[in-house]
């Protein structure tokens, strides 16, 4: 029961707004060997 509490919490928009800021466009996983399949999801621009 103790492990389910760490969902248990809320971020202020500060907090959001801090967590948004260190979006760099980047990817960490791109999963390259997939990139020749039709659904291949990462081929848009990012």
């Amino acid at each position: 029961v103790e492990n389910i509490q760490v969902f248990d919490f809320k971020l202020s928009d500060e907090e959001m707004a801090t967590i948004l800021s260190f979006n760099r466009n980047w990817r960490a996983c791109n999963v390259l060997q997939s990139s020749h399949l039709e659904d291949y999801p990462f081929h848009a621009e990012y």
